[in-house]
């Protein structure tokens, strides 16, 4: 499904047929391999599952949809010591890649007002089930409660975000 809601075409199709008793419920489990379904997902991670039936003996209907998006895993951001004003710190960023296959040309996009102006780090390919953490040096150009947000980039795995919170002292 595109992010305006509009559906792209059907990637998965199977046929059933299921005999119910009047007030029977049944559960089916349908299982769509992982690989398939990386390969049609759109920037938001959704789907639209769709489930489609006739009642053999009247002909009457039945239509089902249901939207489904799938949960991106989080960055952990943690900052090392102490913020204070004009100084630098230093921050650790930690991802694990969820999917069996490698991430390529991961990059991190870092800012926070008053932190950190916009700026990407390039990280390289990120292995299979692999955890990455790099430490990265910030300047606090204010002071107070400010917040840093951290977004990884890769073609194969969107909407990764990570937000902490810096308290920044002067002096």
């Amino acid at each position: 499904m595109f992010y305006t809601g509009v559906c792209r075409r059907p990637f998965f199709t199977e046929r059933r047929d299921v005999e119910l008793q009047p007030g029977q419920e049944v559960s089916l489990r349908v299982d769509v391999g992982a690989a398939s379904v990386r390969l049609e997902l759109l920037d938001q991670s959704a789907l639209m599952v769709t489930v489609c039936g006739r009642v053999r003996e009247t002909g009457q209907p039945l239509v089902q949809r249901r939207g489904v998006r799938l949960v991106t895993p989080d960055l952990t951001i943690t900052p090392l010591g102490e913020a204070r004003l004009g100084r630098p710190m230093k921050v650790q960023i930690s991802f694990t890649n969820p999917l069996p296959g490698p991430l390529a040309n991961v990059t991190l996009q870092l800012e926070g007002a008053g932190l950190q102006e916009p700026r990407t780090v390039p990280l390289g390919d990120v292995p299979g089930q692999g955890t990455i953490s790099v430490t990265e040096t910030i300047c606090p150009s204010r002071p107070g409660r400010r917040f840093l947000a951290v977004s990884l980039h890769s073609r194969q795995l969107t909407q990764v975000h990570g937000v902490t919170q810096i308290v920044v002292t002067e002096g």
